[in-house]
Formats: C-alpha cells, structure tokens, sequence
C-alpha cells in the first residue's frame, strides 16, 4: 500500500508518500503508475514556480515541501488526483492529513 500524508498550512505544504501500492507486479501496477505521475508532475513543476521547494525522492518514497499560493495551488490539484485514486482503490493507497516534519522547516 502507498501511504500519502500531507499537510496545508496558509501558503505553503508538505508531500510524503512512502510504498508501493502493490495492485499489480512492477511495470504493471496501474495504481502506482497513477500516484508516481501525479507526484512526479508536481516535483518536476514546482522548481518553475517557486524557489522556496524542498524535494527528496528514492524508491518507493517522496517528500516534498514547497511555498507560494501558485505551489499550494498545484498542490491541490495533484492531491485531487490522488484522492480520485483513492477512492477507487481503497486497498492499495491511503491518504491522511497530518505529517509530522513541521519542525526545521526550511522555508520559513
């Protein structure tokens, strides 16, 4: 299962993702492949809008913490995306709210 946790402050988030979903083997996991290019679209986008980003990305996992109304906005978006995944399967990702790394937060 893919665990997604994040938190919205007024301008700014924090993005984690940790596992594999597991739907399918590697290559044919259509789940992971969903989650993988929302992130990944995020991650390759926020550099263009903001210069107040931090993103660390390794197998099976992702953090990413950025600030700017146009970030939070692009963050939404993906997070939508993820939410619409979601919903239609439960089993293989969950998304809560709450992340707990708001201490030594850099962008502030």
């Amino acid at each position: 299962m893919t665990r997604v946790r994040y938190e919205i402050w007024e301008d700014e988030f924090i993005l984690e993702c940790k596992g594999h979903a597991g739907y399918a083997d590697a290559g044919n996991d259509i789940v992971c492949a969903g989650i993988s290019t929302l992130v990944q679209t995020l991650t390759s986008y926020l550099p263009e809008i903001t210069d107040k980003e931090e993103i660390k990305i390794s197998s099976g996992e992702v953090f990413c913490m950025a600030k700017g109304a146009e970030a939070l906005t692009c963050f939404k978006m993906i997070l939508a995306g993820l939410r619409m995944l979601e919903s239609s399967y439960p089993q293989y990702i969950q998304i809560t709210e709450g992340c707990t790394i708001k201490s030594d937060n850099p962008l502030q």
